[in-house]
């Protein structure tokens, strides 16, 4: 048989490439997409009812911008590694961890001095469960919305792929829960809030070879 012959064959039932997107576009239509999941979602359950105040909050602003940091570092970083042979550096992956290590550092200052004027009361985080509940429903449409699109990829660093992309996820549906939850008490935040955060970005490493394998 013939080499021409022989490639026609094998390419007869070979099914069209689809091109995907530039990296950065197919990011700026995730980022757009989590927002407006996040937005719809908090309108779903209830905006805080004091938000005018806390968005003229310096505390509030700069908790939000790091969250809103942490989700856009980490989603460039998520992207860019679904594309083999884009140039990255070591700058792209712990931006979005110091951003974050930022935003968790704050909360756990503020646990401190709350428990030097507080005492033990500072420790109690209070039965309000229905913020994880919420982060859940929030995360979860950003996260499977990249999954997806990255799976399309050919991402060689699937683990990594899978923590960014987790840990954007979760940014994104930690700032919607600060537009619903009132409650801003450290030790509430930080286990209703960011052990959320910090358990689906551990979860997102370890299963994202099996998140992003295409089927």
């Amino acid at each position: 048989m013939e080499t021409n012959e022989l490639i026609r064959r094998l390419s007869r039932d070979v099914p069209p490439v689809r091109r995907l997107l530039p990296w950065n576009a197919r990011f700026s239509m995730w980022l757009a997409f989590a927002l407006s999941w996040a937005a719809l979602g908090v309108t779903w359950v209830g905006w805080r009812p004091d938000r005018g105040k806390a968005l003229a909050d310096p505390h509030f602003l700069v908790l939000g911008g790091l969250m809103l940091a942490t989700a856009i570092l980490s989603g460039l970083t998520a992207f860019r590694l679904s594309v083999p042979g884009v140039e990255s550096s070591r700058w792209h992956r712990w931006l979005p961890g110091a951003t974050a290590i930022a935003w968790i550092g704050i909360l756990i200052v503020e646990l401190w001095l709350a428990y030097h004027q507080q005492g033990l009361a500072a420790l109690d985080p209070g039965n309000k469960h229905r913020c994880v509940y919420v982060f859940a429903g929030l995360g979860l449409g950003p996260g499977l919305g990249m999954a997806l699109m990255i799976r399309q990829a050919a991402s060689l660093e699937k683990r990594w792929n899978g923590m960014f992309l987790a840990l954007a996820s979760a940014s994104v549906a930690a700032l919607g829960v600060s537009f619903f939850c009132t409650f801003e008490q450290p030790a509430h935040v930080l286990v209703y809030h960011i052990m959320p955060v910090v358990v689906f970005t551990l979860a997102g490493f370890w299963l994202g070879d099996r998140w992003l394998s295409a089927r």
